[in-house]
């Protein structure tokens, strides 16, 4: 490798390292919020978080998911 390439890779796989510590900080914050199907115990993600929260429902059964305001 040229020496003229050193940091430029160097920064490069630095910043790569620093975006991929990021997202998966992010996704674990992420996961805590979800809401849990109280029946199942299982945390909902995806379709079923967004009609969940929408709805207070889950989109299999229609069960409760969220407690009444």
């Amino acid at each position: 490798m040229e020496t003229g390439l050193v940091l430029p890779a160097g920064a490069f796989l630095f910043t790569l390292a620093l975006v991929g510590w990021l997202l998966r900080r992010r996704e674990g914050k992420i996961r805590t919020v979800r809401p849990v199907f109280p029946q199942w115990g299982v945390k909902l993600k995806g379709m079923s978080e967004r009609v969940a929260t929408a709805t207070g429902k889950c989109d299999s059964c229609g069960g409760r998911v969220v407690g009444e305001s």
